[in-house]
């Protein structure tokens, strides 16, 4: 007959072995994404921000977040800006965004955050500008940084 403590030691290698190889349990949360929508330009837009799991097949399984914004002008007492805080886990996706019926734009999104000791906010930024020119506002994506040898383009 085993004694209690060789019983302990098989019951711990079991449920070692039974977690090996795992990454994420899913008890554990890891950082969250909050996102940014900014209008810069003169009129209320109402801006489309969908998310999706970069490694999706099917849409219906890749869709994360899906919501449309109601952004007035960036010189409104509202500054033009709406906040989704901890709008979604910190992961790869693939981020679209539009407005009205402007052309829709895609983005990769990499967080850069997780892997540093302190993990601030991990930040995603959807704007849209004004041209210079007259013509159509653009789309265009920021993320904040934490790695020393990630590079801003």
């Amino acid at each position: 007959m085993p004694s209690r403590r060789a019983a302990l030691r098989a019951g711990g290698l079991a449920a070692t072995t039974a977690l090996a190889g795992c990454s994420r349990l899913p008890f554990v949360t890891g950082p969250k994404l909050t996102l940014n929508v900014f209008n810069f330009t003169d009129e209320r837009r109402f801006i489309s921000v969908e998310l999706l799991r970069a490694a999706g097949i099917e849409r219906s399984e890749s869709v994360v977040y899906d919501r449309q914004f109601d952004v007035p002008p960036h010189d409104s007492e509202d500054s033009g800006r709406r906040r989704d805080e901890d709008a979604v886990e910190s992961r790869k996706y693939v981020v679209r965004a539009g407005y009205d019926d402007g052309p829709t734009r895609e983005f990769t999104y990499f967080p850069d955050c997780a892997e540093t000791g302190d993990h601030p906010d991990e930040e995603l930024y959807v704007e849209l500008h004004s041209r210079g020119d007259g013509g159509p506002p653009y789309i265009d994506f920021q993320q904040n940084l934490c790695g020393r040898d990630t590079l801003q383009y």
